[in-house]
């Protein structure tokens, strides 16, 4: 199995993200029932780019003993509301980043005596860095790409015209340049979650990629509830979601916990003398 996932990540084939049934074949017999997932739906690079969208369904298999599958090529994708903080690491590299959460630390004084403190500083901590983040890296491609025409045509004036000062300035672009393609790096190398390349090669196309795959392989299309319905509706999801994590996490009524006053007489067996 490993030899096969190794040859297609080398001929650039992936598993297209399903839903459904997990296993694809039974042998119907209900004395000694067995049943094996053997399809999966692969698909290349030029697909995926083509139909960014797309899901493949298992359906029930009924008279037959594989299940048929069934491919959306425009499967609405469920749109995100606000997006939840992130810490990025290529933010540690900014020379701004030490003095921004020094000062966002400060403003509630220099300790935090207690959680509400300390909530407090964490909440002042993550306005500091997404400012930093919006004004220092965001639009990292642009920006990227920006800095490029920029160098390019600094080193055709380097050349047309070989002088101290426009070698100088040609080296400060490149710096600058270098710089943001090692952030434009890191950046999408957290994003795809890939751990085994190193940084330093410049992987930022597959890294993209990859976590342009991640997304649309996470992605929750629908939504099976208990009474059989399926929910396809990108916002009606969304709904059921929160839902059902706030009555479990945030439940409108908390239970009641008592108990009895023998289980208090367990705890410590000391007793002091009636007298």
């Amino acid at each position: 199995m490993l030899e096969l996932k190794d040859t297609l990540m080398e001929i650039g084939i992936m598993d297209l993200r399903y839903q459904g049934c997990s296993h694809t074949w039974t042998n119907k017999s209900p004395a000694a029932p067995i049943t094996k997932k053997l399809y999966k739906v692969l698909v290349n690079e030029a697909w995926s780019d083509s139909f960014p969208d797309i899901t493949a369904t298992f359906l029930p298999f009924e008279f037959s003993d594989h299940t048929p599958c069934l491919i959306n090529l425009s499967t609405p994708l469920p749109t995100t509301g606000t997006k939840p903080f992130k810490f990025l690491n290529f933010l540690t590299t900014l020379p701004q980043f030490l003095d921004a959460i020094g000062e966002a630390w400060i403003l509630c004084g220099n300790r935090a005596l207690d959680l509400h403190v300390l909530a407090y500083k964490l909440k002042q901590i993550k306005r500091a860095i997404k400012t930093l983040n919006r004004e220092r890296l965001s639009d990292i491609q642009k920006r990227m790409s920006i800095t490029n025409d920029l160098l390019k045509v600094l080193q055709v004036q380097a050349m047309e015209d070989p002088t101290p000062e426009n070698f100088e300035a040609e080296k400060i672009m490149h710096h600058k340049w270098t710089f943001l393609r090692g952030i434009e790096e890191a950046f999408f190398k957290q994003k795809s979650r890939i751990n085994w390349l190193r940084l330093g090669d410049q992987n930022t196309l597959f890294f993209m990629k990859v976590a342009k795959a991640r997304f649309s392989y996470n992605s929750i299309c629908s939504l099976l509830l208990p009474n059989g319905e399926l929910i396809t509706d990108p916002e009606l999801i969304c709904r059921i979601a929160v839902e059902h994590f706030t009555n479990i996490l945030a439940p409108s009524i908390l239970p009641q916990l008592s108990s009895p006053f023998s289980w208090f007489l367990q705890i410590q067996p000391y007793r002091c003398d009636p007298s």
